[in-house]
């Protein structure tokens, strides 16, 4: 089993917190295969990243997201996992049927993929990596995700305390058999890494002039998760209430806008929402391909190519890399997300973090528990006072 590791991962998070594993593996002398499923296939969420985290282009360079981008949660599933298997299936006829584990981290739609596919081969183990966190929140896909990959795997990594007391209330009921074990949380490692690099190679120097920033006078900001922005009314209450709070304060808000929340800026725009087109990155801020990839899809952002005064001290970039998304993160005055990854850097840079939900898997982020985070939903009162109290 010396180089059987096979890593499964699909998007931004997952190759952020699996990079540390995969460099510790490199340098015992093991050569882990990755199978990238593609399930982020933007440029401004995918291109370059394994460059930035120190890791190995993927072994293997799916396309799933791509091809079914339109497709629903189940086609986009199945389709991966034929996928998926299909990789796992030529790494093992190379390496001769040898035993070995499949690695999954996380909670998205390319960790069930690697989880289903790896079932079809009997010599290979299944491992969870951040096991055991559970948010409550059935509505949320990934809740079910993590629950079911959990009861998969033959061994579960898990980051704290709170989530080996989960797994050990699931193994006592009978729905987990596999061996758990108590690792820590990558996230922890990759941020520190990331905050050294920053700091040792000067990555930082220059970013926060273009946006004509300063450290401490700006709000960094990310919104993605599908329960924010799903829903024209929650999304206009979210980015009216950030635009009311930001004037009445000198804090400028430096606003990272994920390619779904683009979509469904353009998406409500057309539905009478027309200000959140101002929220959209000027396409110049794009590279040529992104860019024109995104005036295909979307015609109206022809007219968007530079930078308009929009009348709001709301400054959308595209997403940013890793290791950017730190320095701003550890310079912002607070940070305004619903991102778990945030939640968990945040309380790594020391950054108050509002967090956009009203719950979370990472209770040990919260300021309760030491943390550097406080979860207000879409409650513009509770955001209001903690948006106050942070800045």
């Amino acid at each position: 089993m010396k180089d059987n590791f096979i890593f499964v991962a699909g998007t931004r998070p997952e190759l952020i917190k699996i990079a540390p594993i995969l460099k510790l593996l490199y340098s015992k002398g093991y050569h882990p295969h990755l199978i990238h499923t593609g399930q982020h296939w933007d440029n401004s969420m995918a291109a370059n990243i394994e460059a930035e985290l120190g890791i190995e282009k993927p072994e293997y360079q799916l396309k799933t997201g791509e091809a079914l981008k339109g497709g629903s949660f189940y086609e986009r599933l199945t389709y991966m996992g034929m996928e998926v298997r299909q990789a796992i299936k030529e790494i093992q006829e190379n390496n001769g049927h040898s035993q070995g584990i499949v690695l999954v981290q996380g909670d998205t739609l390319s960790v069930m993929a690697g989880a289903i596919a790896s079932q079809q081969f009997e010599e290979l183990h299944l491992g969870h990596v951040e096991a055991g966190l559970r948010s409550r929140d059935y509505r949320m896909p990934e809740e079910h995700i993590r629950i079911m990959v959990d009861h998969m795997s033959d061994v579960l990594f898990i980051p704290t305390d709170n989530a080996l007391a989960q797994i050990q209330l699931e193994l006592k009921e009978g729905w987990i058999t596999g061996k758990p074990y108590v690792v820590g949380n990558t996230a922890v490692d990759i941020t520190l890494q990331n905050a050294e690099r920053v700091r040792k190679e000067g990555i930082g120097a220059g970013i926060l002039q273009k946006y004509g920033l300063q450290k401490g006078d700006y709000v960094f900001m990310t919104l993605h998760r599908a329960e924010n922005i799903s829903d024209p009314v929650t999304l206009d209450t979210i980015m009216q209430n950030v635009l009311r709070m930001q004037n009445a304060t000198d804090k400028r808000v430096l606003f990272s806008v994920h390619p779904n929340t683009l979509g469904k800026f353009v998406e409500y725009a057309s539905k009478g929402y027309t200000y959140m087109l101002d929220l959209i990155p000027p396409m110049e801020t794009y590279g040529i391909e992104d860019a024109a990839k995104l005036i295909e899809r979307y015609p109206v952002l022809e007219k968007r190519i530079a930078a308009e005064n929009n009348n709001y001290s709301v400054i959308p970039i595209p997403a940013v890399g890793p290791l950017e998304c730190v320095y701003l993160q550890s310079n912002a005055a607070a940070v305004v997300t619903d991102s778990g990854g945030l939640q968990e850097e945040c309380c790594v840079l020391g950054t108050p973090c509002i967090t956009l939900r009203f719950n979370t898997e990472r209770p040990v982020t919260l300021r309760e528990y030491g943390g550097a985070s406080v979860l207000t939903g879409n409650n513009i009162d509770r955001i209001r006072a903690e948006y106050h109290r942070a800045v």
